[in-house]
């Protein structure tokens, strides 16, 4: 399946975008129907949160005696449960960390703190990590 996804954005109810990236991968599709879906873009979680979560994970998974891939398998089914209904029956899944918002990562981090203060570990705070605080020789 060819898809392409096109930035933009509605200023006074007019679409505003790269007509020229726009017409270039219309000319790649070739002829036949297709759709067009229009969203409000989301505030995806920063490359700095991003590292930060893979350290807290690197030192709970280092206390626990578990690899950073399973840690991080680990709290996705913890926090990120979700239940789908398939055919009459409950499945239950987990969500992905790519998909948060950077609020809604705000709120999966602060679980995973709290998981592991009842676990006796203590973790740098972000802004420790990012050279705010004592911890600004750490690598970012």
């Amino acid at each position: 399946m060819k898809q392409f996804t096109l930035q933009g954005n509605i200023k006074d109810g007019k679409l505003n975008f790269s007509k020229k990236f726009y017409l270039f991968q219309l000319s790649k599709m070739g002829s036949g129907n297709i759709i067009i879906t229009i969203e409000k873009e989301r505030s995806i979680r920063s490359q700095q949160q991003n590292r930060y979560y893979w350290l807290c994970l690197e030192i709970i998974g280092e206390h626990c005696g578990y690899s950073v891939e399973d840690v991080h398998e680990i709290f996705k089914r913890l926090f990120l449960k979700k239940k789908l209904l398939w055919r009459g029956r409950e499945l239950e899944t987990c969500g992905s960390t790519t998909e948060l918002s950077r609020g809604e990562f705000v709120s999966y981090m602060q679980k995973i703190q709290e998981e592991a203060i009842q676990l006796g570990i203590v973790l740098p705070s972000s802004d420790e990590y990012f050279g705010y605080g004592e911890m600004a020789g750490l690598e970012k």
